[in-house]
């Protein structure tokens, strides 16, 4: 037998075999996951402009939530016509959300963390909302 190790297959194994086998399998896993959700996004939105909604979803993969070394990180930046939000993860519940227009501050609040990916999702239609205030307003465009 000699100095051969054994691997018995377990959840609790732990060898460079096996782990190496798990990391390939998620890999696999999460590309494929990738790609349904770019199609599921460009379906979505092809849908969408067909049927004359205007809500659309904003091409990039959302990021996955931080862990405690990312507080303060970028959590997604979006740009359309002109305006682009910023949202940052906080150490509270709340994150913080930054629109710019044309590189100017326009709004500036805090979210709730769990939510913000409601802004992403919905962005193009604030928009078309601001705009529309806008043209009904023109002091505040």
């Amino acid at each position: 037998m000699g100095d051969a190790q054994y691997h018995w297959p377990n959840a609790d194994c732990y060898c460079p075999m096996h782990l190496r086998q798990q990391i390939s399998t998620l890999r696999r896993e999460k590309a494929d996951a990738e790609k349904s959700i770019r199609e599921l996004v460009k379906t979505f939105n092809a849908t969408s402009e067909r049927y004359g909604f205007p809500e659309r979803l904003p091409a990039g993969l959302p990021t996955p939530p931080p862990d405690a070394s990312e507080i303060g990180a970028l959590a997604y930046e979006i740009t359309d016509r002109g305006f682009t939000v910023r949202t940052y993860y906080t150490d509270g519940p709340d994150a913080h959300v930054e629109i710019t227009r044309d590189g100017r501050p326009f709004k500036t609040f805090d979210y709730p963390s769990y939510r913000i990916w409601n802004i992403a999702a919905h962005f193009a239609g604030m928009i078309d909302a601001w705009y529309a205030d806008a043209i009904r307003d023109p002091a505040n465009g």
